[in-house]
């Protein structure tokens, strides 16, 4: 094979050897692995642009490995293995770790952005499981402030002091005494007397319970002396006139809507006395009905102090014949 001239060999040298430089020259630059923390909460997206795809959210200091830089973003791969693309400017070298010293002065003279300009992080959709996980654990459940409330209890006692009345007034028993005929009189009568209560309650719910206990409606004591009178016509006028009252037992179920701090409540049920009524005759065979029972109704209107105390004001209506009311001051404990 004939030898090739100097010449032509050293041409073809040459020729390789700009073609190498020129390779090097186009092949982008290799980009050093490093590591960087992130500055606050940001997002990782799936391509460098702001309106890409959201893959996960950064915690503020989660460290991650910065794999290329495009442009203003970088790409970034988390401890998990996963990647994706934010701003430079929102990283920061780590507290603690080997970074070249080229990375850290470039990093330190990018200035924090501004707080209106960060980029917000949205809420989390239902449909991206892996972000919903991630921003519960920097969104942890804070509980609310202990407010002044009715206590969760469910037994209660309540106590009531106040009066009694009677349903109608003496001179209004003393004209209806004048229908039975013959001469009739009507001896003291007090239709203002001392009431109590004393009951206990069990709450269903935070606005229906059951209550029990002993009331005192009033002792209603009197005597009613006749002569010559019907005693038929006289006994319809007493049971229809006389008040009836005294201790006896109660029971009602009990409605209360809360109002703020105030409770509004009603109840109904009934009342059964344990003695006979006070009030006695000189004609035989006439008296009134002994140990009657009957509907009881009940409003009261408390309000909360503590948790556990209530001071209001509770009524009471006993429907006898003749009807029989109490009003009084309420203090309950839950």
């Amino acid at each position: 094979m004939p030898a090739q001239p100097a010449s032509s060999s050293a041409s073809s040298a040459l020729r390789a050897l700009v073609g190498l430089i020129t390779a090097g020259l186009a092949a982008p630059p290799a980009f050093a692995a490093e590591q960087a923390t992130a500055a606050l909460a940001i997002n990782l997206r799936a391509a460098p642009d702001l309106g890409s795809t959201i893959t996960g959210v950064l915690k503020p200091g989660e460290v991650v490995e910065v794999l290329e830089s495009v442009g203003e973003f970088v790409r970034v791969r988390r401890v998990s293995g996963t990647t994706g693309h934010l701003k430079r400017k929102y990283l920061r070298p780590p507290a603690s770790a080997d970074v070249p010293p080229a990375t850290v002065t470039a990093m330190a003279k990018e200035s924090p952005p501004p707080a209106e300009s960060r980029e917000p992080v949205p809420a989390a959709p239902e449909t991206a499981p892996a972000m919903a996980v991630e921003t519960s654990l920097e969104s942890p459940v804070v509980p609310a402030p202990a407010t002044a409330s009715a206590s969760t209890r469910r037994v209660y006692i309540r106590a009531m002091a106040g009066a009694g009345f009677a349903g109608k007034s003496a001179g209004r028993i003393e004209r209806a005494l004048d229908t039975a005929g013959g001469d009739v009189l009507l001896r003291k009568l007090d239709t203002v007397v001392p009431a109590y209560e004393l009951a206990a309650g069990y709450a269903l719910t935070s606005r229906f319970a059951f209550e029990a206990g002993l009331m005192q409606l009033g002792d209603y004591r009197g005597r009613v002396e006749a002569v010559g009178a019907d005693a038929a016509r006289l006994q319809s006028v007493l049971d229809n006139n006389i008040p009836r009252g005294g201790w006896g037992a109660e029971v009602q179920a009990v409605a209360e809507q809360p109002i703020g701090a105030w409770r509004l409540g009603a109840g109904a049920g009934m009342f059964c006395a344990f003695e006979d009524a006070p009030l006695r005759t000189n004609v035989p065979g006439v008296s009134v009905d002994s140990r009657p029972c009957a509907p009881l109704l009940n409003l009261r209107l408390g309000r909360v102090l503590t948790p556990h105390w209530t001071l209001g004001l509770a009524s009471h209506a006993a429907f006898f014949d003749s009807r029989v009311m109490s009003v009084g001051l309420s203090l309950q404990y839950r």
